[in-house]
């Protein structure tokens, strides 16, 4: 080529080469580099993607033999503490779910058919997921591009229910999957259908076809007719919107029922006659569930109990709630139960008896009780009985575990006195002034708290005793003294902190002084104070009470155990020191003693031999709660008494309060037929005793032996280093003179004065209050022990010198007479001889004297 030409050889001229222009050329290039990179992040997603495959397909854990159990219709069997069997669970579950296996010919092809058409028409076809809906779902999911697209499957929501697993999450998905996959290869389709029939939710708590039939055609599902069967199962999708129950859950049923039946013709489930038929049918709903048992035997409130606590376990142990039921009613276990038989058939005759029930219908309620009995040394649950009379029905209310009530004074000993004890705060000898207090903030003006009504000296009355210990203050149930030691020295504080160590929750309750006496808002279940009293007996220690020491699978390997699983283990915790629960449980052995408010109840051994009790009643405001919370060496039980309604219990004149006289017939039953021999309470180290005035908590001194109502020294048990030592005596009781012929308005002596005549004169014992006490309004009444409180006003029988005639001296005496001592009176009172020569300074000495002998404390003597 000639480039000056541009000509080839030939002489022909050359095309100039066609140039791309710029813009085109870059466009070029950057889909050539958008395309390397698709390509690149293409396989790079493919691998991300595989690797979180792989990923959620490990971690996922594959249903198991045993999550199926149920479809084997294997019974759970429930043995009380020797290994007798005392209970089955064969699948009913409160009326709420009812199995049904297809193997026993109890569900019609109409209903699996009908299901299958609408749920999962490619059922008998996939292996577990249905590819095809699957795809488009996923698609859906990230480009959304409208339509309905849901990919699972039968068999895959039969993993959804039995893992509980229900996240919108492409991670439940692939798992839910896979465990599908593998599901299918485990188990034959009859089976995976049966499983989802029991498990699916068909709305009004119904779980499975069977409860579903009962609640809304009154029949089991094995007489359903196809168009009944067609309305159940198009239930399934939307519960809510195709309700029987409603008016226009009734119209979106009968539409949605047609279009099943329509599926069931397309895919040759039915004829074409069989639909017309089915699509005429009338369908009838009844308006409430008429679900009944197959058999006439009602569980114990105790094994209700126990399913409840089972079940709650199995859930805190990971399963899910709706699993664990069928795992519990159908999966064949064996629970090992606390309960003693011959001691729950004791309290079984009691609550039985409606002679123990008295007061009587009242605004259309019965009187109701409920009582526990713990092992304190092991937590277990003995015997419990949550209502009166014969009981009907299966998981009724059970008053031992649902129900909270106030628990009046028998709160004291676990949110007062308990704690304040072992904090070293008070003594049982501690000595506290019962007088009218005003701890009320919001009343100021209201006496507040009050003692409970008594008669005492033939006067019924609220009566304030005055200077009283702390066991008189228990043995009596003298709310003054509680409530002064709660908000005076405890503080609310330490006594949430204890009853939270008992096992009482005291969230959402205000720190109150109405607390002291067990006034609450939430209240508590006699469970709770049965087991708020174990440490009393236990050495101070609380053991959660527990229905069931083990759960073993179908298997036999162990499933839960309380003393080992950690999710579900018993909890015990320390909650005195073991001197303080020996002191306390003397204390409350004085509310059964003489002059108790249970003096009345005793127990006697198989020999005849009394048993040692201890306890506190409780009544709460307006008498509508009773309660009875006590204990013996060998078991802790609690009874509540009442209404279901908050309505006073009304008793006739005289009569025992009737928790406490359940009580005792129920634990006098349980000695009786377990034979058991009286042993007492074992005093532990840490325990003294020590001789002490019942009027000041103090080392006694002579004068309170004189007390005028009687000898004041007590033997008193102490935790060690609590007790008065020392030259730490008595200065409650004083000594004084008064005019035995002189009295007050109110019938008090009056002290005798200098002059009153020795004849007239006597030495009595009087209580010196270290604060006197001051009514705070005109009417507050005095307390009882006033009348022994020192005088304070003298006699005006004698208030000066005795006046004597003036006389002369015998020998001049114009009347021959002369004075009997030989000497004679001076005008200024002084008498002649060795006494008239200093006769005013023997006046003031003798006044001294006098002064000194009207108080005079004898703090010179220990009795000890």
């Amino acid at each position: 080529m000639d480039p000056k030409t541009k000509t080839n050889t030939g002489g022909k001229p050359v095309k100039k080469a066609k140039q791309s222009p710029p813009a085109l050329k870059f466009i070029k290039t950057v889909f050539k580099i958008l395309f390397i990179m698709i390509l690149a992040l293409m396989f790079a997603g493919a691998g991300i993607a595989g690797g979180m495959l792989y990923g959620y397909i490990s971690t996922a854990t594959p249903i198991t033999a045993e999550d199926l159990a149920f479809t084997q219709n294997l019974t759970t069997k429930i043995y009380d503490r020797d290994g007798n069997e005392i209970d089955k669970l064969t699948g009913y579950d409160n009326q709420d779910r009812i199995l049904v296996f297809d193997k026993d010919g109890e569900i019609p092809q109409y209903l699996k058919d009908a299901i299958v058409a609408i749920e999962d028409e490619r059922f008998y076809n996939h292996n577990g997921v249905d590819w095809k809906r699957t795809i488009g779902a996923t698609i859906n999911y990230f480009v959304p591009f409208g339509g309905s697209f849901g990919g699972s499957t039968i068999t895959q929501q039969v993993v959804k229910n039995i893992t509980g697993d229900d996240e919108r999450t492409p991670r439940r998905k692939v798992q839910e999957a896979w465990r599908a996959l593998q599901l299918e290869k485990r188990y034959e389709k009859w089976q995976i259908l049966e499983a989802y029939m029991n498990l699916v939710y068909l709305g009004n708590s119904c779980y499975g076809v069977q409860s579903a039939s009962y609640k809304y055609f009154g029949k089991p599902v094995k007489e359903l007719s196809l168009a009944q069967c067609a309305s159940l199962a198009g239930i399934i999708q939307t519960p809510g919107k195709y309700d029987p129950f409603t008016e226009e859950g009734r119209k979106n049923n009968k539409k949605r029922q047609e279009l099943v039946l329509g599926k069931m013709l397309e895919l040759g489930k039915i004829s074409q006659e069989e639909y017309d038929l089915a699509i005429k049918d009338d369908l009838e709903f009844i308006e409430k569930s008429t679900v009944k048992a197959t058999s006439n035997k009602v569980n114990s409130y105790f094994v209700d109990q126990v399913i409840r606590d089972v079940l709650k376990d199995l859930v805190a142990s990971g399963l899910d709630e709706e699993y664990a039921k069928l795992k519990l009613y159908s999966g064949g276990l064996t629970i090992k139960t606390t309960v003693d038989m011959d001691i729950q058939n004791a309290m079984d005759q009691v609550f039985k008896d409606p002679e123990n029930f008295p007061g009587g219908e009242k605004q259309g309620y019965t009187p109701q009780a409920a009582m526990a009995i713990i092992d304190p040394k092991t937590g277990e649950i003995l015997a419990m009985y949550g209502g009166s009379g014969e009981k009907t029905a299966d998981l009724t209310l059970n008053r031992v575990t649902q129900m909270r009530r106030a628990a009046g004074s028998s709160f004291k000993p676990i949110a007062v006195y308990g704690p304040a004890l072992d904090q070293h705060l008070i003594t049982a000898a501690t000595v506290i002034d019962d007088v009218p207090v005003y701890m009320n903030p919001q009343k100021p003006e209201q006496r507040y708290p009050v003692n409970f009504a008594e008669t005492i000296n033939g006067v019924y009355a609220r009566h304030y005793r005055g200077l009283i210990s702390i066991r008189t203050a228990v043995q009596r149930s003298v709310n003054v003294v509680a409530a002064r030691v709660w908000k005076d020295i405890l503080g609310g504080d330490l006594s949430f902190e204890y009853l939270k160590k008992s096992g009482i929750s005291m969230e959402g309750e205000g720190k109150y002084v109405s607390i002291a006496m067990g006034g609450l808002s939430n209240g508590v279940s006699p469970l709770q104070m049965t087991a708020a009293y174990v440490p009393f007996v236990n050495e101070g220690i609380y053991m959660e009470p527990i229905t069931y020491t083990q759960v073993l699978d179908n298997d036999g390997s162990v499933l839960l155990d309380k003393k080992k699983t950690e999710s579900v283990k018993q909890k015990q915790t320390i909650v005195y020191d073991e001197a303080t629960a020996f002191v306390m449980t003397d204390l409350l052995r004085s509310v059964t003693a003489s002059g108790g408010t249970a003096s009345y109840v005793k127990l006697t051994d198989v020999n005849g031999k009394s048993i040692p009790c201890a306890g506190k009643t409780g009544t709460s405001e307006d008498d509508v709660d009773r309660w009875y919370v006590g204990y013996t060496p060998d078991f802790v039980a609690a009874v509540w008494y009442g209404y279901d309604k908050n309505i006073t219990v009304e008793l006739p004149s005289g009569s025992r309060n009737p928790a406490a006289n359940i009580w005792m017939k129920v634990l006098q039953n349980v000695y009786d037929s377990e034979k058991l021999e009286s042993r007492d309470f074992e005093v532990p180290e840490g325990v003294v005793k020590k001789q002490v005035c019942a009027y000041s908590g103090k080392i006694p001194t002579e004068l309170c032996s004189k007390d005028p109502r009687g000898n004041a020294v007590r033997t008193e048990y102490f935790i060690k280093g609590t007790e008065p030592r020392g030259n730490d005596k008595c200065d409650v009781h004083v000594s004084a003179k008064i005019d035995i012929h002189s009295k007050d308005l109110f019938g008090r002596p009056l002290l005798a004065t200098e002059y009153t005549p020795l004849n007239e004169v006597e030495e009595r014992v009087f209580i010196l209050r270290r604060e006197p006490y001051k009514p705070k309004n005109p009417g507050d009444p005095y307390p009882l022990d006033w009348k022994y409180e020192l005088p304070v006003e003298y006699s005006d029988r004698y208030t000066s010198p005795p006046k004597v005639e003036n006389k002369k001296p015998a020998q001049s005496s114009p009347s021959g007479e002369s004075s009997s001592d030989g000497t004679s009176p001076n005008n200024d009172g002084s008498q002649n001889g060795k006494k008239g020569e200093n006769g005013l300074s023997d006046f003031i000495n003798r006044l001294g004297e006098t002064l000194q002998d009207i108080i005079k404390p004898d703090n010179d003597r220990n009795t000890d």
